[in-house]
């Protein structure tokens, strides 16, 4: 999501449009902006009788809140060898809520398991082996 467009170019926008009558597209050509970004803008100001841009809507809540990471944090120490999946399938156990394996990457990240680049949709399935070829212990590569 890009940031939201100055408000001066909000108020140079919205004064063209006063004065001249121009279309959205001749108004959108003129500011390089896109049409639907005229159109949003001006459709603020007839609801609001502003230009200031709305807040943000906030997004998705966390699947497993922060308090109840150390609890995770305790199943992956316990499950060193095991793959997302299978600790997705522990968490879900013991928290009592579905927990996939995209949301166990996401809380391995958290839990700083995992680097953001290693990430979820990474190679990474077998944390601790990973860290044991980091360390120099044989057994760290999975192979192709």
């Amino acid at each position: 999501m890009t940031r939201p467009i100055s408000e001066d170019l909000r108020r140079r926008i919205l004064k063209v449009r006063e004065m001249t009558g121009k279309t959205y597209e001749e108004l959108a050509e003129q500011f390089q902006v896109g049409r639907a970004t005229v159109n949003r803008l001006l459709r603020l100001n007839r609801e609001t009788g502003g230009l200031q841009p709305r807040p943000h809507g906030g997004g998705m809540p966390k699947r497993v809140p922060d308090e109840q990471l150390p609890r995770v944090k305790g199943i992956v120490d316990a499950h060193p060898d095991a793959t997302l999946s299978e600790l997705a399938g522990m968490v879900s156990r013991e928290l009592g809520r579905s927990v996939s394996r995209p949301t166990m990457g996401r809380m391995m990240v958290r839990l700083r398991l995992l680097s953001k680049e290693e990430g979820p949709g990474g190679q990474r399935a077998r944390p601790a082996r990973r860290a044991a070829k980091a360390r120099g212990v044989p057994g760290g590569h999975r192979g192709p």
